[in-house]
């Protein structure tokens, strides 16, 4: 954020909230500026904000399913790749993010930034952490890439990313490990990776319970060397790290460069490393993902497979940016890679950009080894649209109009599940896009995709960075997001306000199966019986909205009123009339609905659902057993 002039600050303690909401407001006024912002000390460090606008914006408390506990000042969460910061294992899951105060929001270097988590033992019930809890105390830790990881047969996590050297104040950088000694005991080893100036190490558990590493070395000069290594990691045997092994070198500049990596579930030497560096192919060209695969353990690595090489994707001009993801097929050593596109080609037509953007997915034996298109202008509204489109305002950091896919895979490999993020059009003048999460799953190995749903749908909210299990039970995972207010709050060089973003773990996901044919929509409302019913501890619930048409007072001409769909409540209540969950809270188009239940932590006894959508109320009964 970078501030330029500083002006007299005043604060003033409003309300004391619990964790949940943030424990102390500030309001700051002078005569060009007045904010409302959430920060977590007395320390503002925010100047030559918005000036000449008078911007007040009032925060209301995150959403109920936040995570307790992980909750930050830097929105900037993921340095280009899918963190692996969603774990699950039966009904343990372990949830990660980056901490930093509103001190060092405008600063990636600033003291108080860690590694943060918390676990749960009862698939999110309960939490077992009751304050904020880092993976270092005595130095600087980011981009925690987490891994369940047996150390002398006890249960623990793993975390892979940025480690700072010692003492707090260091700059010196270094890639990492940290584990615990047992998970939840908070007694965290780092080993330092020696022998490289690279600072930020991605890992993938192994099968044989070793880590499998990559990590950058950036030139630091232009036309330098950029050198991607692979190392193993074992706590168990000294040294830990395996000697590097080079995977790819590239003259060129700095750490424009996203790369992660990902260990076969049935073969600990298969792995496969995913790269894209910006500037790859000259830097008026859209970059290249690529894919080297090593089948001995990272000894050696085949030929580079380029994605997209040609800056084309389904007939648009089109090509990889560094937003991407990587995940095996369950029981195959079969990678499959998610990527954003765009063109960065700076004399592109207007059309031509609005169709460069992509969501993709990419396997050498999915489509002749082309990239298979998710979402872009044809089933995304904002890219629909070009009046829609040139509502869009700066991307926040490193994110485009479509952006950061997240992959998982349902647990017999029957279905690909990708999530992601896309821009609202938005109308506020902080110069950034709200967003929110949308999802699609294909059960044909990626050929065809469902529609995209919007999963969040909230018009004053940001809701980005989704992140989904890489293997999930059920027909569809939960996904865990991070939700704040105010739009590029922590974009390192903007001038909008500082905000506290939280971290959401959303069990409960809708699934949509609209109609295209507007001929073939419902005819009418309709809500159906859960099933399973009796249930435990998950249901599905079936509901349809269908296309509300009339006949207008003019010519008698047929109208469609209900084509942009109605707002739409589903919602699950005990025996006594309590609201114990919300399913569905937002305008829905005309088609076919189901909605997940997951009701593992609520007691067994009857209770009741109801459908409200427009002028159509129903209420069934149903029956948990535990």
């Amino acid at each position: 954020m970078n501030p330029k002039t500083l002006f007299t600050i005043f604060f003033s303690i409003v309300l004391s909230f619990s964790f949940y909401f943030p424990q102390k407001t500030e309001f700051i006024i002078d005569k060009k500026v007045s904010k409302l912002f959430y920060t977590d000390d007395m320390v503002y460090p925010q100047t030559n904000k918005i000036r000449n606008i008078n911007y007040v914006q009032q925060l209301i408390p995150p959403p109920q399913d936040t995570i307790p506990y992980l909750s930050t000042f830097m929105d900037y969460a993921t340095n280009g790749n899918g963190i692996k910061q969603l774990l699950y294992n039966g009904d343990s899951i372990i949830a990660s993010a980056t901490y930093v105060d509103s001190v060092g929001a405008s600063d990636p270097s600033h003291t108080s930034i860690r590694v943060i988590f918390n676990f749960s033992e009862n698939n999110g019930t309960n939490w077992e952490f009751p304050t904020l809890n880092s993976v270092t105390s005595d130095s600087k830790s980011r981009f925690g890439d987490g891994s369940f990881f047996l150390l002398a047969g006890f249960k623990s996590v793993l975390f892979t990313g940025r480690y700072w050297n010692t003492p707090l104040n260091s700059t010196v950088r270094r890639a990492g490990v940290a584990y615990d000694i047992i998970l939840g005991a908070s007694s965290f080893t780092v080993d330092r990776l020696n022998g490289t100036l690279g600072f930020d190490l991605f890992g993938s558990k192994r099968l044989d319970n070793k880590t499998a590493c990559i990590v950058k070395t950036p030139s630091f000069t232009s036309f330098g060397q950029d050198t991607l290594y692979y190392t193993t990691y074992d706590p168990h045997i000294f040294p830990y790290y395996s000697p590097l092994k080079v995977i790819n070198t590239a003259e060129m500049e700095n750490s424009a460069c996203a790369y992660t990596i990902a260990a076969s579930p049935v073969n600990a030497n298969h792995l496969t490393a995913v790269y894209c560096y910006i500037n790859d192919h000259m830097l008026l060209w859209p970059a290249v993902t690529k894919v080297r695969i090593s089948t001995n353990g990272g000894d050696n690595w085949n030929s580079p497979l380029e994605i997209a090489p040609q800056g084309v994707i389904d007939g648009d001009s089109s090509g990889c940016y560094w937003n991407l993801d990587l995940a095996y097929k369950p029981g195959t050593s079969d990678p499959y890679v998610v990527f954003s596109a765009y063109t960065n080609n700076p004399w592109p037509s207007a059309d031509a950009y609005r169709k460069s953007f992509k969501i993709c997915i990419w396997n050498q034996n999915l489509n002749g080894g082309n990239p298979v298109v998710l979402a872009d202008w044809r089933n995304i509204p904002i890219l629909s649209n070009p009046s829609s489109f040139s509502k869009l305002r700066g991307f926040h950091v490193n994110s485009l109009a479509l952006s950061h896919p997240s992959i998982g895979f349902k647990a017999d490999g029957s279905r690909i599940f990708v999530s992601y993020s896309v821009c609202q059009e938005d109308t506020s003048a902080l110069g950034f896009n709200f967003e929110d999460v949308y999802y699609q799953y294909s059960d044909n190995g990626g050929l065809n995709w469902s529609a995209p749903v919007n999963m969040t749908n909230s018009q004053n909210a940001v809701e980005k960075y989704p992140i989904v299990p890489k293997i999930f039970s059920g027909n569809l995972p939960p996904v865990m997001y991070q939700w704040d207010q105010i739009p590029g709050c922590q974009s390192f060089n903007d001038n909008v306000p500082v905000n506290r973003v939280y971290w959401v773990l959303k069990k409960d996901i809708l699934t949509s199966t609209p109609n295209s044919e507007l001929n073939n929509s419902p005819k009418n409302f309709s809500l159906h019986q859960n099933y399973p019913n009796p249930f435990n501890p998950s249901t599905k619930i079936k509901f349809q909205i269908p296309l509300l048409r009339g006949v207008s007072g003019e010519a008698g001409q047929l109208v469609t009123p209900g084509r942009e769909g109605v707002f739409t409540s589903l919602k699950i209540f005990d025996i006594l009339g309590r609201e114990v969950r919300t399913l569905v809270n937002e305008n829905l188009k005309p088609g076919i609905y189901e909605a997940d239940f997951n009701a593992a932590d609520l007691p067994s006894g009857i209770y009741f659902y109801t459908l409200n959508a427009g002028e159509f109320v129903d209420t069934k009964k149903m029956i948990l057993i535990k």
